[in-house]
C-alpha cells in the first residue's frame, strides 16, 4: 500500500553542504572541497548576527552535554547556531511560505538501493538539489536531482547560506538535500552526516569528518519536531541529550564537528543528531544501548531543552 501524505502534519528539512546523497551508500553529488566550517567560524557568525540584530542561539555541545573529559584533555569543540524565525526574516527577502510551496513541487524518491536491492522508503522520502537535473536509476544507486534554477526560493536561500559561511554565491558550491517527513510518525534516528565529509585521513586514505551542515525546517509539521544531539565515544552514547525545538522556518548551522561527519570513527569523540516527533522512536540511541534502555523501561537523560527558535 502506498504511503499517504498528511498535509497538516508534513514537514520538510532542507540542508546544504558541499556534497549530498539521497541515501547512505548511494551516489554522492558535489565534490569534497578542501574547506570546513569550524567551531570558531560558527562563533564568529553568531557575533556577526548579534551586531546585525539577527536573533540566534549559540550552542556549545561539548560544554553543555558531555561529562568532564578524562585526564583533563578537552573535548573537541562542536558548535551549533540556531537562528530564530524572527532572525531569518532579516536574512531573507521572502518567507517560509514560498519555500513550502516549492518543497511541495520537488520530486522525491520513494525507492532506494539498499544492501544491493531496490526497496521502498517509509521513514521519509528524500531528494537532492544541484545545478543540474537527474532522473533516478535506483538499480545503479542514483536518485533524483532537482535543478535549483527551477526553484528560485531554494536557490536564493542557498545564496544566503553561502554568504553566511564565507562562500561566493555565484560559484554555486553548495548542494541541497531535502527530506520529506510526510506525517507525524516519520523521522530519522541518530546519525552523522558522513556524506558531507571533506577532510582526509592520511593514514587510511579515507575521507572523514569536516564539512558542514546548514538546514531549515519547513512546513506545518515543523512544530513539535525537534532536532536532538547526542555525543558518542567508542560507538556508545555518552553524556546527556540536547533537544533543540525548531520552529517553522528556523535556520541552523552545524560546524564540521557538530554535524557528525566523522561519526564512523570510534577512537574519537563524535556527535550524532536525530529528528522526529515521536521521542520513543527517534529520540533514543539505537543498537545495544537502545535495547538496554527499552528493557529497563528507561529513557536517555536529557540535559537541555533549548528555547524554541
Amino acid at each position: 500500500m502506498e504511503d499517504v501524505v498528511v498535509e497538516s502534519e508534513e514537514a520538510f528539512t532542507c540542508t546544504f553542504g558541499f556534497r549530498g546523497e539521497n541515501h547512505v551508500g548511494n551516489q554522492i553529488i558535489g565534490e569534497a572541497e578542501p574547506r570546513d566550517l569550524s567551531a570558531a567560524a560558527v562563533e564568529a557568525l553568531h557575533e556577526t548576527f548579534e551586531k546585525k540584530g539577527v536573533e540566534s542561539t549559540l550552542i556549545k555541545l561539548e560544554e553543555e552535554l558531555l561529562p568532564p573529559p578524562a585526564a583533563g584533555k578537552p573535548w573537541p569543540k562542536a558548535r551549533v547556531l540556531a537562528v530564530t524565525q524572527k532572525g531569518v526574516k532579516k536574512l531573507l527577502k521572502f518567507g517560509e511560505a514560498e519555500l513550502y510551496a516549492e518543497a511541495k513541487r520537488l520530486k522525491f524518491d520513494r525507492k532506494v538501493l539498499a544492501r544491493g536491492k531496490v526497496v521502498n522508503k517509509h521513514a521519509r522520502f528524500c531528494t537532492t538539489m544541484a545545478d543540474f537535473g537527474q532522473e533516478p536509476c535506483y538499480e545503479e544507486g542514483k536518485g533524483t536531482v532537482n535543478n535549483f534554477k527551477d526553484f528560485p526560493a531554494f536557490d536564493a536561500l542557498r545564496g544566503v547560506v553561502a554568504e553566511c559561511v564565507g562562500e561566493k554565491p555565484e560559484e554555486k558550491t553548495l548542494i541541497g538535500e531535502v527530506n520529506h517527513y510526510y506525517d507525524k510518525w516519520r523521522g530519522i534516528g541518530f546519525h552523522g552526516d558522513a556524506e558531507r565529509a571533506i577532510s582526509k585521513d592520511p593514514k587510511r586514505g579515507k575521507e572523514y569528518g569536516g564539512g558542514m551542515t546548514v538546514g531549515m525546517r519547513i512546513g506545518p509539521g515543523a512544530k513539535g519536531m525537534p532536532l536532538r544531539f547526542l555525543g558518542y565515544l567508542k560507538k556508545r552514547a555518552i553524556g546527556k541529550m540536547g533537544v533543540l525545538a525548531l520552529g517553522r522556518g528556523a535556520l541552523y548551522f552545524m560546524c564540521g564537528k557538530a554535524n557528525g561527519g566523522d561519526f564512523k570513527q570510534s577512537n574519537v569523540q563524535t556527535w550524532r543528531h536525530a529528528a522526529g516527533h515521536d521521542a520513543k522512536r527517534w529520540g533514543e540511541p539505537s543498537g545495544v544501548q537502545g535495547k538496554e534502555l527499552k528493557k529497563e523501561g528507561k529513557k536517555w537523560p536529557v540535559k537541555a531543552v533549548y528555547p524554541r527558535v
